[in-house]
């Protein structure tokens, strides 16, 4: 049983809005985000915060739930067997980001001293702005072309997956699911959009103008249109569904619990610390 033409546009639709209130957010937001300032910690924790909540809401009472469903009704006569796919799919999902990370490292770094000693720290959302000195002025051309491609071909890689994720629940799922898991990749891609935002900009990242950033990260963005296309052509079972779902669980687990979570805990003050994590909680 194929998608009929209401089906097909739903999806499309909800990948198309995805990507453009992600952007007409970021266009908002971005001029006036505190890029320092007393105020800058606070807007900080409540838009990651909120996301970090709108993440795990997502995985824990959608994605895991729906995708665990799915593949117990596929292998009904063999329980087992559903709950080790699952688990296993979870845990790829999980790695896949750490697992990447490190081989691009590997690739695209000059050396891999960075590798061998790292330096633990909590990246902000926005990166601060860089005092500007002329004898400090060395970014090359070259250096801006590779903060500039690794952060699109990154935003590509997980725009791409958003989309397989939206047709996957609208596929086998109720439609409120998909439009619960839609609006809360909103939310994900604001507070991740933000800070790209920010780096494209920057003097030293990939110095492009605002309006351009814009552009660049829309049109890069519309990869996640053509991530909903294997679904819409492949027409996946159940099983097949509950997998990509599964996968898909794995990966906003480690999102919220490794890029976000971390910054809401590192909020200086006891009383701003409470607030966001109430915050968090209420999300989800």
């Amino acid at each position: 049983m194929g998608f009929s033409t209401g089906e097909a546009i739903e999806i499309l639709g909800a990948a198309l809005f995805v990507n453009v209130v992600t952007l007409m957010l970021v266009a908002v937001l971005a001029p006036v985000f505190p890029v320092k300032g007393k105020f800058r910690d606070a807007v900080e924790g409540v838009i990651v915060s909120f996301a970090s909540g709108a993440i795990f809401g997502s995985a824990f009472l959608l994605l895991l739930l729906q995708s665990a469903v799915l593949l117990l009704l596929s292998h009904f006569d063999e329980p087992f067997g559903a709950i080790w796919r699952w688990a296993a799919l979870v845990m790829a999902g999980y790695l896949t980001k750490g697992v990447t990370h490190i081989v691009l490292s590997l690739v695209v770094c000059n050396s891999v001293d960075e590798l061998k000693n790292p330096t633990v720290t909590i990246a902000p959302l926005v990166p601060p702005l860089p005092v500007s000195s002329s004898k400090e002025n060395t970014v090359t051309p070259m250096q801006r072309a590779r903060v500039a491609s690794g952060l699109l071909l990154g935003d590509v890689a997980h725009k791409l997956l958003d989309g397989l994720i939206i047709a996957s629940t609208f596929s086998n799922c109720n439609p409120r699911v998909g439009w619960a898991i839609t609006f809360s990749m909103v939310i994900k891609e604001v507070a991740h959009d933000i800070s790209d935002y920010f780096l494209l900009v920057a003097s030293s990242g990939a110095g492009f103008k605002p309006a351009l950033a814009l552009l660049v990260k829309f049109c890069f963005g519309m990869a996640i249109v053509l991530g909903t296309v294997p679904i819409l052509v492949a027409e996946p079972s159940q099983e097949q569904t509950g997998l990509i779902l599964s996968y898909a669980a794995g990966v906003y687990v480690h999102v919220a619990a490794t890029e976000y979570m971390p910054r809401v805990l590192h909020m200086r003050r006891t009383k701003r610390l409470t607030s966001h994590t109430f915050n968090t909680l209420y999300r989800c």
